[in-house]
């Protein structure tokens, strides 16, 4: 058996510098987005297709009747894989691997093959889920961003002015730099699309080898296009024709 699930899960890793500068955040535009990406991950969770989005997992966290601390179980048969190991809630495993917060709002990733003991050496700033294949993105404080496996080992350290990047989904990870403009990268750490770096003025995760972009944002209006995993534009539609907006594709729809 194993379930899909998204909740108090963290996609998104920001660089985090040692001085107090905060970093940009994403905005702009889909708003009203939220309510149909909830709805959407909600009709995901209740899917059974290792295809489908977001993920799947084997494993839990869960607080055990009349504990305060959490612990980890397998879902597979119900044995308890770590008990009452953290006083703060686990991320959700994928494959093996989940991540705890610690206390001064560092992070470190554990793996449930050996559930108590951190796998990284020095804690990071932010941290993303792992993905299926096994690679996440992460900061230490005060260093960029940087793709990392599951040993935690360094794939590709990435540019300082690269402020934030999701998980990875279906093999790439959407990220933007300071000037809040959005690009993608592989599992290598390396900029695909097209190649075009920070072209887009807003994106959503490819899902399905899709992925919903918008080159240009006005006030009231933004332009819904749809690229591949090339970069090729493969529909462009107005923010204006429609309502509400869906910014994942399933199913082929």
């Amino acid at each position: 058996m194993a379930i899909f699930y998204w909740a108090n899960t963290s996609i998104f890793c920001k660089f985090v510098p040692c001085k107090n500068k905060t970093s940009t955040q994403m905005k702009h535009i889909f708003n009203a987005l939220c309510v149909a990406l909830i709805t959407l991950l909600a009709c995901a969770s209740c899917s059974h297709s290792s295809s489908d989005y977001p993920f799947e997992t084997h494993y839990l966290p869960v607080k055990l009747h009349g504990s305060q601390k959490w612990s980890i179980i397998n879902i597979e048969d119900g044995s308890i894989v770590a008990k009452d190991a953290f006083a703060n809630e686990p991320s959700c495993p994928v494959g093996d691997m989940f991540f705890v917060a610690n206390d001064d709002g560092t992070y470190n990733y554990y793996n449930v093959k050996a559930p108590t003991t951190p796998v990284n050496s020095t804690p990071y700033g932010s941290v993303t889920n792992f993905s299926t294949d096994g690679f996440a993105v992460a900061s230490v404080k005060g260093s960029p961003l940087q793709v990392i496996d599951r040993q935690c080992h360094t794939v590709k350290v990435l540019p300082n002015d690269w402020a934030e990047a999701t998980m990875f989904c279906n093999g790439l990870a959407m990220v933007h730099n300071d000037q809040n403009r959005f690009g993608y990268i592989d599992e290598k750490g390396d900029t695909v699309a097209g190649g075009v770096t920070y072209a887009l003025a807003n994106a959503f995760l490819y899902d399905h080898n899709v992925a919903v972009v918008a080159h240009d944002v006005q006030d009231s209006s933004f332009d819904i296009t749809g690229i591949d995993r090339t970069g090729k534009e493969l529909f462009s539609l107005s923010s204006t024709e429609y309502g509400v907006i869906t910014p994942y594709f399933s199913n082929g729809v």
